[in-house]
């Protein structure tokens, strides 16, 4: 596996260890060379694979189990905070919309200390 790609979800609805080793299983069958980490603290599952691991493949893994899979588990963390949902990230898409402007309807200028 020369460039693996890597995604890293939110996982809800996980309460033990067991939940966890289910979603890791379930996560590890997509694939040769899959790899999964998934932690209950954090609610994230990530997942490195080939070109055949994608964000879809890995949510619908995830739901198949009966838990809930979501955009946004890596928001800020270790990739730099990119979602690894991509253009289907929805809280991606207000971060990048949000204007101060047009939301509160005063332009909002930094102050300068003299």
């Amino acid at each position: 596996m020369s460039s693996p790609n890597s995604i890293t979800v939110g996982v809800s609805g996980m309460t033990c260890g067991s939940c966890v080793s289910t979603v890791t299983k379930a996560l590890e069958n997509l694939g040769l060379d899959v790899q999964a980490t998934v932690s209950l603290a954090s609610g994230t599952a990530h997942v490195t694979g080939p070109a055949s691991v994608t964000y879809d493949a890995v949510t619908e893994a995830i739901e198949a189990c009966g838990f809930t899979a979501g955009p946004c588990g890596s928001a800020g963390g270790a990739s730099g905070g990119k979602c690894s949902a991509g253009g289907k990230c929805k809280l991606r898409h207000i971060v990048e919309t949000f204007s101060p402007e047009r939301s509160f309807g005063v332009l909002i200028r930094p102050s300068h200390s003299q």
